[in-house]
């Protein structure tokens, strides 16, 4: 289902034809491991939303979810990442160089029997990823990318902090 997802993508985005560094677009980033969650089976990817701005900058809204479903106790356990990246990118003949920052903010809704069990900030985490990329055009739609982001993750309770390297690989479709 996925590869076939990524294909109709793909084949969206060169029938429309959009030059990778005007267009704006989709992308799909995968981890090289997930870390923000080590007690459940994390969602593979994020969804991405380049935005070329001008002259090289480029946003990048970021939407991630997974809903573990427990059947057992009709226990729902739900988080939904959303977030914005600013990036400058640097713009070369075979690829492009970019670096830049993502902040975003997880969220967590856990209930039992339709009734909430967390208290209103427990388990929020917000997320600062400093990072660069380089990016790969495949063709005038289609591209994909390596990134390293150092990322700091904040849970606000109970109050933790984690930091790691998360190296990553991005595809990205423009239109």
């Amino acid at each position: 289902m996925k590869i076939l997802l990524l294909i109709a993508l793909l084949n969206i985005s060169i029938v429309i034809g959009s030059n990778v560094n005007e267009g704006n677009g989709v992308g799909i980033i995968f981890p090289a491991k997930s870390y923000y969650f080590t007690e459940t089976t994390i969602s593979p990817f994020q969804i991405l939303f380049p935005i070329n701005v001008h002259g090289g900058l480029f946003l990048e809204p970021m939407l991630w979810f997974q809903n573990n479903d427990i059947d057992k106790d009709n226990e729902i356990d739900f988080y939904i990442l959303l977030g914005l990246g600013v990036f400058y990118k640097k713009i070369h003949n075979h690829h492009n160089i970019y670096f830049g920052i993502r902040l975003s903010q997880i969220s967590r809704n856990w209930e039992k029997n339709d009734i909430d069990l967390l208290e209103e900030d427990e388990d929020f985490y917000n997320i600062l990823e400093l990072g660069i990329g380089i990016e790969s055009p495949i063709n005038k739609s289609f591209s994909i990318s390596g990134e390293l982001f150092h990322n700091t993750t904040i849970r606000k309770e109970p109050k933790a902090t984690f930091k790691y390297i998360n190296p990553q690989l991005v595809l990205r479709f423009y239109i």
